[in-house]
């Protein structure tokens, strides 16, 4: 991170913090800006202060009470995730929670193994008709589930894409407990509820198909 837009964000961050007393923050929030939050992307914007989530975050230990990140974590290296698990525990207060939204490879395992299943051909025809045109015209109606899961790997910058168990021991590797998995837009907390967005991106069915939610806390 550059050092004058590291203290630029220090500088937000502190107006930020003049004008909330539950300290939230966003990570790589492009569009969803998010009242409340102090919201973070490695594009600047009004409203979005800069963060590279690759990089160590310039904030003090013990922070934030929760940190919200919504389909970025998918376009991490897998050590470059880590280093955000940790950063985020390490900025969290006690008893802070971290909620994290991505996709799920379960998801595209159930498609690989069960094609027939009609959500499984609605979300196949949905794909292949906005992002694979081509492919489309090549087989047809005859989905390739090969395709598919290599365009999800790759299409969009996605760098890394976890399955549950994955996400819940690199969470706890990092130092949180009490992980939970949750449906978009649901939350045992108050202040991490109905802030998804990206079902406004995708038709909402199937970002509900695609999408996990695991929150996990801090404890000391």
């Amino acid at each position: 991170m550059k050092i004058k837009e590291k203290l630029s964000c220090q500088a937000e961050y502190l107006k930020y913090s003049l004008r909330h007393k539950v300290k939230k923050l966003q990570i790589g929030c492009g569009d969803n800006i998010i009242e409340g939050f102090f919201n973070t992307d490695i594009n600047i914007k009004q409203g979005v202060s800069y963060l590279d989530a690759t990089e160590p975050m310039p904030f003090k230990s013990k922070t934030f009470h929760y940190i919200f990140s919504e389909h970025n974590f998918e376009h991490l290296t897998y050590h470059e995730g880590k280093l955000l698990l940790n950063e985020a525990y390490r900025i969290l207060k006690e008893n802070g929670v971290i909620r994290l939204t991505m996709p799920c490879l379960e998801f595209l395992m159930d498609i690989y193994d069960n094609p027939d299943k009609k959500e499984n051909l609605e979300y196949m025809k949905w794909h292949f008709q906005h992002y694979a045109p081509e492919q489309l015209n090549d087989f047809g109606e005859n989905y390739s589930t090969a395709f598919l899961t290599n365009n999800f790997m790759r299409f969009w910058g996605h760098k890394c894409i976890y399955d549950k168990d994955t996400i819940k021991r690199m969470l706890m590797n990092a130092g949180f407990t009490d992980i939970t998995f949750c449906n978009v837009s649901e939350s045992s907390h108050e202040h991490l509820k109905g802030i998804e967005k990206h079902q406004e991106v995708i038709p909402a069915q199937f970002n509900l198909m695609e999408t996990m939610c695991v929150e996990a806390t801090k404890k000391n």
